[in-house]
């Protein structure tokens, strides 16, 4: 009969990126008011800014562009092996575990580091795909499993 259409949350994932990043550049203030934790008082910190924290990238568009496509690399293959709602739980239970971490033990303040996120992704890919091959300033070919 028909195909099922199913939701990849890579491309759900890289959308709200797209989208939070035009509303950093747009509002600054307002983006780091909603969405980015700024102090460990529990009082001062609303439940969604636990994960929203990923979506603040203040790098110039070259580097946004370049993390956009390293995580796609990443999490497109991981999803197609693992499927969407494994992946989805992968990711959430990363970004939450980093937050409350952070919280709870201390850091940099506004938290705002998405980097967890990307070692995490190559972590699981290296594990997965350990003879894959990437090239390291597009030149040198690297095993995956040699960098995760």
């Amino acid at each position: 009969m028909g195909q099922k259409f199913t939701i990849k949350v890579t491309h759900v994932f890289i959308t709200l990126i797209i989208l939070m990043y035009i509303f950093y550049k747009i509002s600054s203030n307002t983006f780091f008011e909603l969405f980015v934790i700024k102090s460990s008082n529990f009082f001062e910190i609303f439940p969604w800014r636990f994960i929203t924290y990923v979506f603040y990238f203040p790098e110039n568009l070259f580097f946004f562009f370049f993390s956009i496509l390293v995580f796609y690399f990443f999490s497109s293959n991981l999803e197609n092996l693992w499927g969407s709602k494994i992946f989805f739980l992968y990711l959430l239970i990363s970004i939450i575990s980093k937050s409350i971490s952070v919280f709870l033990f201390g850091g940099f303040f506004p938290l705002a580091d998405r980097m967890q996120l990307y070692l995490s992704l190559m972590v699981a890919f290296g594990f997965n795909f350990s003879q894959e091959r990437i090239y390291l300033f597009f030149i040198i070919p690297i095993r995956i499993k040699i960098l995760a």
